[in-house]
């Protein structure tokens, strides 16, 4: 069996500040966004399967990180669609 990772490419990356956030670079973006995801939000159901983000908590999780959406929504997508994934594995 093998494993892949996705990784993805955003154009607008190169223009957004990490050092505001107290990032080093785009690779402390992803565990950063998820740790704050993890903190603030449930995403799985009563019988445990991984339900979506609404867009209103896409916008909160936002003003949380102080990290535009359209960076976000790539990031936090793909992770859940990965831990759909991981779990139909299990």
């Amino acid at each position: 069996m093998t494993q892949t990772v996705r990784k993805y490419s955003f154009g607008t990356l190169s223009k957004f500040d990490y050092s505001d956030l107290g990032l080093d670079s785009e690779k402390d973006l992803r565990p950063f966004l998820l740790n704050n995801l993890f903190r603030q939000f449930s995403f799985a159901t009563y019988n445990q399967k991984v339900s979506a983000l609404r867009p209103i908590e896409y916008i909160r999780l936002a003003s949380v990180t102080k990290v535009p959406v359209k960076i976000i929504y790539p990031i936090v997508k793909g992770f859940l669609v990965e831990l759909v994934y991981f779990k139909r594995f299990l």
